[in-house]
Formats: structure tokens, C-alpha cells, sequence
């Protein structure tokens, strides 16, 4: 039996016993004299008990001390209903909360560098190395000077800060490569790959720590020494895809916010992941003729989805309505394959949807209309198109070796051109565009297997 208390916490129980007896003796004629026992006795056994060195050496002393108690009431006195963080006095917490500010200020400098355009142009070569193979996907690290680099064989980490490629993970299958996604970039960033036989991986590049701590640039990312990848998750998320070397393969949007992943290809669904649960929300049939080459969703609700086809179709889902039921509206004007399509950030509620095809057509529609609403003939063919998802840019990458950059009012803010002579070509044929989220830069990859970046006021490095 525990003795950690002391004599004064037996009285008080034995107290409480004897009351609930009286109870049970009020009604007999033995109350009265059961009352003056009762009373003598809670005097002699509530007698103060002095702990000291007079005492009767006699008398039991407790065998284990304790704080028990005290610590229980201090944390039970604390709001309970609160969150419990970390410490606050840990160098995880502190780290964590200087990435949070650094990424606060990234996200707000992309209006400053918008401003910058009137006076400076987007066609500076900052960066410019040759990839193991032709690249398939690019994307930009939101926070951080790093570009991946998909292909048919892996996925190239490039610092082109340094012009140093710092990793690599291999596919280790023969499936292509077609996407790629960053995923939790803001904290620990994982690298998300689809490849053209359904499967998605995750994988984590060891040597990525997430940034440094102290007194260096915001834009100087740790590395660690550890090398190697480990593969952190891996699902057949679209099953019946056939791999093929023609057609868009698979085709993700990955939504950080609402950690939701949009999954189509050569397909007629689009399937949803909750990657928080890692369970399939379900499948919307897409209603059109063609593989879907191009999706994305609405940046403030989520719930609508944008897709482009094969064909030169552009629909518009509603992910709350019933599968059967899901599609809101459908345009044909397109008549061939859908480079890229995405919704206007800078519209209304997002009733501005932005779409362009290999035909060289950039179209913009209005939800609530059936046509477009505006045309723009870029060039007379294209070969690639991104849209920059913060701001109304957009590339177009044409056939005769040239990328125009233009605004939402259809100026170009930035060319890129072809260049003979000795010093060679700046680019060559481009195969796929990416626009970083944050910054004005972008990434190009030629079908010569060359990646180059883009920003404003910058010069190549040598």
C-alpha cells in the first residue's frame, strides 16, 4: 500500500465514511448517542500531527515522498482546450518559426518583381546545363533556388544558384516519368512522381534539410552530407493506365492546402486522393472524348477542377455534385491537344479560365458563358505553355525556337529567341515550361535534353 500521504488525509476519509453512515442510523433511536461518539472520536484523530524532532519516534513515517500532486495541479490548472506546440525553447520550434516568416516574405515579394516589368523584361538567362535525358516535367521549388527535373529515367535536382545538380532519384522501372510535384515544400519537402503506368511514389532526397538557420541568406538552403533517397509512400493510384510513348500519361495536380490529389491521364475519370486519411475520395468521369492532358483546381474553394483533353476540350467540374453530375460546362473551341490550362488568378471569384493548344490559340473564358471571351492567335504553332499560377503571365514556347512571355492584356513582357553564330543556341526546340510560384522565373527543356531558367535582371553565369 502506497503512504505518500500523510495522517490528515486519513482523517478527512474517515470522515467522510462515518457521515454516510449517520445516514443510515437516522432513523433508528440510537442517532443521538452514535452523534457524541462520533464527535469525540474526530477530535482525538484530527489532532495536528508536528513533524519534528520531539515527536514520538514511535509513530510510522511516510516511506516515499512525493511531487505528484503539486505537478498534477499546475498542469491540470492550464487551458486544456488549447493546442499543446512544441517547446518553445527547442531549436526545432525556432527553426520552424523563422521558415514560416522566410516563406511569408517569398510570397510577398512576387507583387514587388510583377511591378519591376515595366521597366526590366523577362528574358535573362540565368541558368543553362544539359539534362541526362530530354526533360518530360519541370517544377520550381517555391522557396528555394532548386529545380527538378523529370525524365524518362529519374528525377535531376538542380541548385541553379550554384549550377550544381545535388540529386537524383532513379525510376528503377521502365514506366515514363510525365509528373512531378513538390509536396510539403514549406516545411519538409518530399518530391512526388507519376509515372505513365499508374503508379505514384513519394520519395525523400536525404540531402535536403529544409533550409539553414542563422545568420546566412534566405535564399541559401542547407544541404547535409548524407546522400541517397528513401522512398517514403508508393500507390497504384490509376490502375487501368497502359503505359504507352504516346499520349500525356498520367497527369497529377497535387492541392497543398487541402492536401488533395487530382489524378487523370488516358483515362475518362479523374480520381481524387486524400492524402491525409490515404484513401480514394472517388471518381469523376470526365464525360469528354480524349485523354486528359492538363488539370488543375480553383485556388480559393478547391472544389472546382479545370481539365483539358486531347481533342481541344476544356471542362469544368464541380467535385460536390454527384460523379454523374459533376461536369458544370464543357468548350470546344479548340481543335487540338491542350497544352495548359488553369484559372486566372487574378479574375473575380475565379470566373476567368485560361486554356491554349498546340494550335497556337490562347483562349479565355467565362464560367458563365458558353464561348470565349477573348482570343489571342500567339503563334502558329506551339509546343509548349505554362501559366504562372500567381500572377496573369503565361509562356509560349513556338516551333520556331522562341518563347514569347505575355501579360493578361495580351503584351509581351519577355522573348526568348534562337541565336547563331559562335555563340551557339540559347534554346533550342522547347518540349515543356514551368513558371516558379513566387518568383518571376522560368524554366524551359528542350528536346536536346538542354534546362535553362529565365528571371529579370540577371545574366547567365559562366
Amino acid at each position: 500500500m502506497q503512504t505518500w500521504f500523510n495522517t490528515k488525509y486519513y482523517c478527512s476519509a474517515l470522515t467522510l465514511v462515518t457521515a454516510v453512515t449517520v445516514l443510515d442510523l437516522a432513523s433508528s433511536g440510537l442517532r443521538d448517542s452514535y452523534e457524541k461518539g462520533l464527535n469525540a472520536r474526530i477530535a482525538e484523530e484530527a489532532r495536528p500531527v508536528s513533524i519534528s524532532s520531539s515527536e514520538d519516534p514511535n509513530l510510522a513515517r511516510p516511506t516515499l515522498e512525493t511531487d505528484f500532486i503539486k505537478e498534477s495541479c499546475n498542469h491540470f490548472n492550464q487551458p486544456l482546450l488549447e493546442m499543446i506546440d512544441e517547446d518553445k525553447d527547442s531549436m526545432e520550434h525556432y527553426i520552424r518559426d523563422w521558415k514560416f516568416f522566410k516563406n511569408c516574405k517569398i510570397r510577398t515579394g512576387i507583387y514587388e518583381e510583377v511591378r519591376k516589368l515595366s521597366t526590366s523584361r523577362l528574358e535573362e538567362q540565368i541558368f543553362l546545363q544539359k539534362n541526362p535525358y530530354q526533360p518530360t516535367a519541370l517544377r520550381f521549388h517555391p522557396y528555394y533556388p532548386w529545380l527538378a527535373v523529370a525524365d524518362k529515367s529519374g528525377c535531376s535536382f538542380w541548385d541553379f544558384d550554384t549550377n550544381m545538380r545535388f540529386a537524383y532519384i532513379s525510376n528503377q522501372r521502365d514506366a515514363r516519368i510525365t509528373a512531378a510535384d513538390f509536396v510539403n515544400a514549406h516545411d519538409n519537402t518530399l518530391i512526388m512522381l507519376g509515372s505513365d503506368d499508374g503508379s505514384v511514389k513519394i520519395w525523400k532526397e536525404n540531402r535536403i534539410i529544409n533550409g539553414s538557420f542563422g545568420n546566412e541568406s534566405l535564399d541559401k538552403p542547407l544541404l547535409s552530407e548524407t546522400t541517397g533517397t528513401s522512398l517514403v509512400t508508393a500507390w497504384q493510384c490509376l490502375p487501368e493506365l497502359v503505359p504507352s510513348t504516346r499520349g500525356s500519361g498520367m497527369v497529377l495536380h497535387w492541392d497543398q492546402l487541402r492536401e488533395l490529389l487530382i489524378a487523370s491521364g488516358d483515362v475518362k475519370i479523374i480520381r481524387l486522393w486524400d492524402a491525409n486519411v490515404e484513401l480514394k475520395l472517388g471518381d469523376i468521369p470526365t464525360g469528354l472524348d480524349g485523354c486528359v492532358t492538363q488539370i488543375s483546381s480553383d485556388r480559393s474553394s478547391g472544389q472546382m477542377i479545370l481539365a483539358g483533353f486531347s481533342n481541344g476540350s476544356v471542362g469544368l467540374y464541380d467535385r460536390r455534385k454527384k460523379p454523374q453530375q459533376s461536369q458544370v460546362i464543357s468548350w470546344k473551341e479548340h481543335s487540338r491537344w491542350i497544352l495548359d490550362s488553369a484559372f486566372l488568378s487574378t479574375s473575380a471569384a475565379g470566373t476567368h479560365i485560361i486554356s491554349g493548344s498546340i494550335s497556337g490559340e490562347v483562349r479565355i473564358f467565362d464560367v458563365r458563358k458558353s464561348s470565349s471571351v477573348y482570343t489571342l492567335k500567339a503563334t502558329s504553332g506551339m509546343t509548349a505553355m505554362t501559366i504562372h499560377p500567381g500572377t496573369d503571365l503565361f509562356a509560349c514556347a513556338s516551333v520556331n525556337q522562341t518563347v514569347n512571355i505575355y501579360n493578361g492584356r495580351g503584351l509581351v513582357v519577355g522573348c526568348v529567341k534562337f541565336h547563331e553564330g559562335f555563340m551557339g543556341s540559347r534554346i533550342s526546340s522547347v518540349a515543356s515550361m514551368a513558371f516558379n510560384p513566387y518568383k518571376l522565373q522560368l524554366a524551359s527543356g528542350s528536346v536536346d535534353s538542354t534546362i535553362a531558367v529565365f528571371s529579370t535582371g540577371k545574366s547567365i553565369r559562366k
